[in-house]
């Protein structure tokens, strides 16, 4: 048997599959982080991405890191990078005089 590119892509495809579950799951954990921020009158607050989660597959903190900032920014969020695993986010609204 002789192996074949095209063999491999099943596989790769299942990992970035498997991947953007694992990242849009800690981006919901970033979420209930800034509305707990929120519930507190506060407009800001720094979200750590955890280097790995109990129950899930290792991935890489960079890849999801980059994730949560993209689907943030998106989102309206000002985002602030701090140091490897942490990033600041803000949510003030600012008023047009």
């Amino acid at each position: 048997m002789t192996l074949n590119a095209n063999d491999l892509k099943p596989v790769s495809n299942d990992k970035h599959k498997n991947n953007r579950l694992i990242y849009k799951s800690i981006l919901e954990d970033c979420e209930k982080r800034i509305k707990y921020y929120n519930s507190l009158g506060l407009n800001e607050g720094v979200v750590k991405i955890p280097y790995m989660k109990i129950g899930l597959p290792l991935y890489n903190t960079t890849h999801a890191m980059m994730y949560v900032i993209m689907k943030l920014s998106k989102q309206n969020f000002k985002i602030g990078y701090i140091y490897e695993n942490t990033i600041h986010v803000s949510w003030k609204v600012r008023i047009k005089k």
